[in-house]
């Protein structure tokens, strides 16, 4: 088989290539190392193209680690404001997804713990961002596992981190957005809703 395109190279190798420029990879037939290189520098360009951030090979393990911090992080403060309001099991399974604990019991008090302690995540992301200008090299496989089953935590689909396409983790990612940005909406109409009480 022969990796010839964003949509069946799984994301992993194509990172690992990226670093090493061990274009072999890309193939596990007997292939001219002349069309390996045609077809890197293929997958290259069309992933610097569709895919933001991929010019940045430097700052892209630090930059999807903060933006997913910050996803979550907000997603935790939406869905704890708009579950202060009314309660939503959808919501609050998602906020159970990030191992926080939320019971029936103590509903309105497992809220207010979850807010506390979510800070602590305005800490983490401090502290990477304060690592972006010095950012040389870091496992990139290990933190792409993390970001991918963050966005799936987000959006509540699965992928295998082993298999996923560049195609498929953008997509991924774009769903994550899109699901933050419809509970910053519900979140805002709920407020609204409120305020004329």
């Amino acid at each position: 088989m022969i990796y010839d395109t964003l949509d069946i190279i799984p994301l992993k190798l194509f990172l690992r290539i990226r670093q090493t420029g061990e274009i072999h990879l890309l193939s596990n037939e007997k292939t001219p190392e002349s069309t390996l290189k045609e077809i890197w520098n293929h997958l290259k360009d069309e992933y610097d193209e569709r895919i933001p951030d991929g010019n940045e090979k430097k700052l892209f393990d630090v930059s999807v680690r903060i933006e997913t911090l910050k996803a979550k992080y907000n997603s935790i403060k939406i869905g704890i404001s708009a579950l202060r309001f009314d309660r939503d099991i959808d919501l609050e399974n998602m906020i159970r997804s990030y191992r926080y604990k939320l019971t029936e019991q103590n509903f309105n008090q497992d809220l207010d713990n979850i807010d506390r302690e979510s800070e602590s995540i305005l800490i983490k992301i401090a502290r990477l961002e304060q690592r972006l200008p010095k950012y040389e090299k870091s496992d990139k496989t290990s933190t792409i596992d993390r970001v991918i089953l963050g966005y799936c935590a987000i959006t509540g689909l699965m992928y295998d981190t082993n298999v996923i396409s560049p195609i498929q983790f953008d997509a991924l990612k774009n769903i994550a957005e899109q699901k933050m940005k419809a509970l910053e909406e519900v979140n805002s109409k709920i407020k609204n809703k409120n305020k004329r009480r």
